[in-house]
Formats: C-alpha cells, sequence, structure tokens
C-alpha cells in the first residue's frame, strides 16, 4: 500500500504541475533576458554567448552554447525543457521529504504541492534565462537529497555512492548562481537533525555532524576561492 501511496502521490504532483506550468506553453515566447542568448545564437557564434558570461558567470555561457545546440531558437523548446527541470526539481523535494518524514506521508505531499503551485516567482515563462535557475535548483535539491540518503542509508556501499553524487551535484550548482550556495545552510541542518536522531549527547553529536559535512567543505572552500580571489 505505501509503495501505491508513493507512485499515486507523485502522480498527483505531476497533473498539478502540468496544469499549473504547461496550459499556455504553446502561446510562449522569448521575454526580458531571453533574446541575449537567442541573439547571440542567431547573428553571432556560439562563443559569443561564452564571452557574454565571462565576466559575470563563466559556466552559463558554456551551458548555454550547449542548450542552443540541442534546442535552438524554437520557443516552445525551451518552455518544455524548463518544465522537464522543473518537474526533476519538484519530484528531488518529494522525495526527500519523504526520506526525512516517512511516516507524514500527508504533510508531505502537501508541502511538495506547495512548492510546485508557489505564487511568489513570476518570471517563469522567461524559459531561456530561467532554465540555468532550474537547472541549478535541480542540482541543489539532489545533492542535498543524496545526502539525506548517504546519512539514511545501512548499506555503505550506497552511502558511499551517494555521497559521491551529492558531491558531484555540489560541483555543479553553485557555479551556475553562486547565490545558491545559501542552500548549504540547509544541508547542514538537515545533517544536525538527522544525525540527533541517533546521537544524543552534545559533543558527540557535534563530531558526528562535523564527520558527516566535512566531506563537502573542500569544494566550498574551492567555490569561495575561486569566486572572491580569483574569479
Amino acid at each position: 500500500m505505501k509503495d501505491i501511496e508513493t507512485w499515486v502521490s507523485l502522480g498527483l504532483l505531476t497533473v498539478i504541475s502540468v496544469l499549473t506550468h504547461l496550459p499556455l506553453i504553446g502561446q510562449l515566447g522569448y521575454y526580458r533576458n531571453d533574446w541575449y542568448p537567442i541573439w547571440a545564437g542567431r547573428t553571432q557564434t556560439l562563443s559569443t554567448m561564452v564571452s557574454m558570461f565571462s565576466i559575470d558567470r563563466p559556466i552559463l555561457g558554456y551551458i548555454y552554447t550547449r542548450t542552443y545546440l540541442l534546442l535552438g531558437d524554437n520557443p516552445l523548446n525551451w518552455q518544455v525543457f524548463a518544465y522537464l527541470f522543473r518537474l526533476a526539481g519538484i519530484i528531488g523535494v518529494f522525495w526527500l521529504l519523504r526520506l526525512i518524514w516517512p511516516k507524514m506521508r500527508l504533510f508531505t505531499t502537501s508541502a511538495t504541492i506547495l512548492f510546485v503551485v508557489y505564487p511568489g516567482f513570476l518570471e517563469g515563462p522567461a524559459a531561456i534565462t530561467f532554465s540555468n535557475h532550474l537547472i541549478a535548483y535541480a542540482l541543489a535539491i539532489y545533492s542535498i537529497l543524496f545526502t539525506v540518503i548517504s546519512i539514511r542509508s545501512h548499506n555503505k556501499y550506497v552511502a558511499i555512492l551517494a555521497t559521491g553524487l551529492a558531491l558531484l551535484c555540489l560541483i555543479g550548482y553553485p557555479f551556475i548562481y553562486e547565490y545558491m550556495i545559501g542552500l548549504e545552510g540547509l544541508r547542514l541542518i538537515l545533517v544536525w537533525y538527522l544525525t540527533a536522531e541517533t546521537v544524543k549527547p552534545l559533543k558527540a553529536k557535534l563530531a558526528k555532524v562535523f564527520l558527516r559535512w566535512a566531506a563537502y567543505l573542500p569544494i566550498l572552500a574551492g567555490f569561495l576561492y575561486w569566486r572572491v580571489f580569483v574569479f
């Protein structure tokens, strides 16, 4: 029954996301900063996309060159592309919440529905611009998700693999949008929360939290050094 409920919840989330984000997708075009990559792709060389972002977020230029080669200048392609990463993030949030609170099924499904329909962000139709945000956001969600899997798992090989995947996602997302590094605070909070379930003495808890979080510090330190002192 639990497996059936999980699939029903995932189906419900997918249907709600489709009804929320796709009904007018065929009528949407380019908006605001969408025009810069399209202009570069149609009138310049792909290297122009790299140079456009070289003084601010250089990784974006390389992402745009790949996605433009894949999607071209058809607005519908970009809208579908952005939606798929939005859906990936939705599934990641649902999975994450279910791992943290496995018995609170109604709550975790309801919380994910709120994540799906969150009304505070109104610029989603600018799919070219915000597809990159959704890519970075999905990477951040899955990085934190894999951290939780590594802590929850009783299989050391699964834990090692999950940690490796978490690190791989961590390498990706802050280099796309540096301000998303604030989500690392959520990772630390969840490491503390999950550790506190099994480790009670404060000193032992602090030591365990540090050991579990330490694997991520070299990447975070390397990124901050690159962003502040090199780039």
